[in-house]
């Protein structure tokens, strides 16, 4: 919604999944790190990357994440609980950013495993 909001948008050129910034995931032989289009893998010999194919449909996994909850009643990984807590995490960073000090998020909650 908003202002900026415009029907039909497309992804940006060269998108193919979302990328919500710098991730790097450290493994016993090599570190990875996620982009919009590729993963790099940075090994103690090279670097290489993997070019991700493009989805069939963009953000399938929500769209079948809400098809269940609605049509098969099917609990959502992203409910109201998980957003909750994924809000008390970017509060607690920004106030960690403010004072500098470690910052504990007051309302979290376990991954619902069966969903």
């Amino acid at each position: 919604g908003g202002r900026l909001y415009t029907a039909g948008s497309a992804l940006p050129v060269g998108l193919r999944h979302q990328h919500f910034g710098q991730l790097i995931v450290s493994c016993e032989k090599a570190d990875l790190r996620p982009g919009p289009s590729e993963i790099s893998i940075y090994t103690d010999s090279e670097k290489a990357v993997e070019a991700l194919p493009a989805p069939a449909i963009p953000r399938r996994e929500v769209i079948d994440e809400l098809y269940a909850a609605v049509v098969h009643d099917k609990p959502p990984v992203h409910n109201g609980e998980w957003a909750r807590a994924t809000t008390a995490v970017c509060l607690a960073l920004l106030e960690s950013a403010r004072s500098g000090r470690d910052c504990v998020p007051p309302h979290q909650v376990g991954h619902n495993a069966g969903s």
